[in-house]
Formats: C-alpha cells, structure tokens, sequence
C-alpha cells in the first residue's frame, strides 16, 4: 500500500472537537470519497470543522486509515496504542471508542486500499494460463520441454484484456518458480 504522505504533521484535532455521530459520518464519508464517490464534505462539515481545513482533515484521515491497515495487529491493545500514538494519545482523536472505529473497519479499509492500488495500475492480471509443451526441430536438433505462461492483463483505461505470453526453459522455470517460493513467504507473513 503506497502511504500518502502529503500532509505532514496530521490535522485531526478538529476531528476530536466533532460529537461521535458526526465523526462516524465523517469517517464514512471518507471511505466513500476513498472509493471514489463525490461527498459534499464543506456542505455537510462546513459548520463544524473551517471549510479551508477540510480537505487536510480528510487527507490526514486517509493517512491515519492507511497507516492502520499497513500495521500488522498481534494484538486489539497493541493496535490501539499504536493509532493513539499516532494521534498523540487517546483523546487526540476525541476518545478511545474513536481508535475502536479503525479496528472495526479494518476489513473495509484494506478493501479499499487494494481497490485504490488497482485502479492506479494501468494493466492488472485478471487470469492465467500455464502450459508445458515438449518442443523438438530437426534444423538444429532441438529437444527440450518449455513452459509458456499466458498472462492475461486488463486495462484500466480501455478495459480492453491484453495476452501476454512468456516462455521459459527448465532453467528458467526453477529460477521463475524459486521467486514465486519466496512471494508466498512473503503472503504467509502477511496473513499471521
């Protein structure tokens, strides 16, 4: 997940000064913005937050929210003193059951950064194809078993699906197949 950095340090105490209603509007109202969708943040928080900060507020949110997801939780007490000592302490948020907000839509929250890091790619992977072929000429005398991997990759632009498709030797296949080994490490760890 690329981390926003751009607004450094974090504007959030006018959050804290929002009743728990509205911080729980705004909050959701983050993540529909964060998936796309047109809020009327200044319409609706205009009254309660200075119009000229909002945009910051959200951004500092978003960065709150990314940070959350990207901390790998051992546990509920660790996650929350990790967010209120991003916050400068529980009330820096506005209260504890603020913090709890976070962990309750982790699940949201990591949808919608993955949902975000697609959109940002200009081709993602939509399916795949492996085969192995044993291929032999009588020019050269070849003889040797390829792998032919199609890649199927979507454009975000177009929408249009591209084939890609790569060959390898035996050789290449262990050396292709080591780095898969090591990508699934990686995933496992991520998963515990």
């Amino acid at each position: 997940i690329k981390m926003d950095e751009s607004t450094s340090p974090l504007l959030i105490t006018p959050l804290a000064a929002l009743d728990d209603s509205l911080f729980l509007e705004f909050f959701s109202d983050t993540l529909y913005w964060l998936r796309g969708e047109k809020i009327p943040f200044i319409k609706k928080y205009g009254d309660s937050i200075d119009p000229v900060d909002i945009p910051t507020v959200r951004s500092s949110l978003k960065i709150l929210m990314q940070k959350s997801v990207s901390k790998r939780i051992t546990s509920q007490s660790e996650f929350l003193g990790f967010l209120a000592d991003l916050v400068g302490g529980e009330e820096g948020l506005g209260g504890k059951k603020r913090l709890y907000v976070f962990l309750a839509r982790m699940e949201t929250l990591k949808q919608i950064f993955v949902e975000e890091s697609i959109r940002a790619q200009e081709k993602y992977l939509i399916d795949f194809n492996v085969n192995v072929e044993y291929v032999f000429g009588s020019g050269s005398y070849i003889e040797e078993y390829l792998c032919i991997l199609e890649l199927f990759l979507k454009n975000n632009k177009t929408g249009k699906i591209e084939k890609v498709q790569i060959e390898m030797k035996k050789s290449e296949l262990r050396t292709f197949l080591g780095t898969l080994k090591k990508m699934e490490k990686e995933v496992k760890y991520m998963d515990e």
